[in-house]
């Protein structure tokens, strides 16, 4: 038989949406759900109705339990006990029907099943060895699985030896004459280190502006008397719809140039046709937009008591942001009353030196010190897709290609034509002035991003083509530094 694990869904439809497309590939015979269907997300009813109606066996979790009203909330951390007194008021008798029956225990075809842990399966978490042997010590099938810490591992005891431990993505195991301690991880709010967003401290930031720009329409949104149960929604589209209005009035206009957005937004795209499933292209995805590689500055300033620093190490992420390193945007971006932000560099074809030696926090081990360039990485990658040269695209879409002394490549001994990710950055060089994307870039960069927004049945294009942004703005009209600076008035 094969099953399907999953837990702490704690409900994040989205990402419950997303796993369960994934599971669907390996086309289980079952799929089981180790508890906390909610907690902490925005929707609890969808989450519930889609693992009654999918998962073969279903476990409460302790935010089920305390949902319920089955385990104390003061037992919860403030934040979850306020998740859980707001789902009780928006659960419908579907949904508490679902809930209600559920234990935090199990077995199914040989395999025990617990939300935390065989002696505590409300609260502990295993996450030690001492905790994982005490598990399988406590149970005696071979396969034992457990959920709540949010932390996928894979740990097994033979012959009195345990062995293995926190399982990255893609881990594999052999189940053989041991016996095998599991945890799936957290669907809806993974706790496992993966750093895949946390390349830098800009990235992570920008994660972090963006929740509180979230938040703080939640807060307007209460305060124009929203019900509880349509708030989230309703701030997830209205931030949405202010970023989608920045990519295409803020965004756009600067980078591929005015005239080929009004194009775009009269007429649509020429050659980008996506049809009924929108995709991301491997010319746009490995190639035009790695455009930005090129404008990152060496060293940066972050915050008024920050000296200039590089980009990597001082800037990288994968761990806890320190105050010292608290981004001030208005040093990333022009606002009014304030002095001119950090330019950044041109887009030339040359990238800087934190970018040529990345650390290996970054690119992990390697065989060829050449691949610590980031350069070479995003070379390797358009000839490994098999990406047709700039100039190919360039006939294609009826602009005229570069010649040989613009790429400026024949002094180095290349006679061939250009990899697409390099000819776009000299293309910007040349005809753009650094600044701003040349045709070949402009036009792939600008009908996908137009394209994949007139495909979105969610959009403001597609809903509401004449909606302008509802928050303030700094100056005359909004920007993405609108959305970004902290303590913005989010009305």
């Amino acid at each position: 038989m094969l099953a399907a694990v999953i837990s702490d869904v704690h409900s994040n439809l989205y990402a419950l949406e997303a796993v369960l497309d994934a599971i669907e590939a390996d086309s289980p015979d079952a799929i089981w759900c180790l508890g906390d269907i909610v907690g902490y997300g925005p929707r609890p009813e969808e989450c519930c109705v889609i693992v009654e109606d999918r998962a073969a066996l279903c476990l409460a979790g302790n935010h089920d339990l305390g949902v319920r009203g089955d385990v104390d909330l003061d037992d919860f951390s403030p934040d979850a006990a306020a998740a859980a007194l707001w789902t009780r008021g928006v659960l419908d008798e579907r949904a508490e029907a679902f809930l209600a029956p559920l234990v935090p225990w199990g077995e199914e075809d040989g395999v025990q099943l617990f939300h935390a842990s065989p002696r505590d399966p409300v609260w502990e978490y295993v996450l030690t060895d001492q905790a994982a042997v005490a598990a399988l010590e406590d149970t005696t099938a071979s396969i034992v699985l457990v959920g709540h810490s949010h932390v996928p591992i894979a740990v097994t005891l033979d012959g009195g030896e345990l062995a293995g431990g926190h399982a990255r993505a893609g881990t594999e195991v052999e189940f053989g004459d041991g016996r095998w301690l599991l945890n799936p991880g957290s669907v809806g709010q993974p706790r496992d280190g993966d750093p895949r967003n946390d390349v830098h401290l800009f990235v992570n930031q920008l994660h972090v502006a963006f929740l509180r720009a979230h938040n703080l329409l939640v807060d307007r949104l209460r305060e124009d008397g929203v019900s509880e149960v349509d708030i989230f929604d309703e701030a997830r589209r209205s931030l949405m719809w202010h970023y989608q209005w920045v990519l295409l009035h803020d965004y756009l206009p600067g980078l591929v140039g005015e005239g080929l957005v009004a194009e775009l937004l009269e007429e649509g795209a020429r050659f980008y046709a996506p049809g009924d499933d929108p995709y991301i292209p491997f010319e746009f995805a490995d190639a035009a937009f790695r455009y930005g590689h090129s404008q990152i500055r060496h060293r940066y300033r972050v915050n008024a008591a920050s000296p200039e620093v590089p980009m990597f190490p001082d800037l990288m992420g994968f761990g806890p942001v320190a105050p010292e390193r608290a981004i001030e945007w208005e040093l990333l971006f022009d606002l009014p009353e304030h002095p001119p932000a950090q330019r950044s560099k041109r887009i030339d074809g040359r990238l800087p030196a934190s970018l040529i030696n990345l650390p290996a926090q970054i690119t992990g081990d390697v065989d060829d010190q050449s691949y610590r360039s980031l350069a070479v990485r995003d070379l390797q990658r358009g000839q490994a897709i098999g990406l047709p040269s700039g100039e190919a695209v360039s006939r294609h879409i009826g602009a005229e290609p570069l010649d040989a002394d613009a790429i400026g490549l024949a002094r180095y001994g290349w006679h061939d034509e250009t990899p697409l990710w390099l000819y776009i950055l000299r293309e910007s060089d040349v005809l753009g002035g650094g600044d701003r994307l040349g045709p070949v870039g402009g036009r792939i960069v600008g009908e996908v991003l137009v394209g994949i927004l007139d495909a979105d049945p969610e959009s403001f294009r597609s809903l509401d083509r004449g909606w302008p942004p509802t928050l303030p703005a700094a100056g005359s009209t909004f920007a993405l530094s609108d959305l970004l600076l902290p303590g913005a008035d989010s009305g």
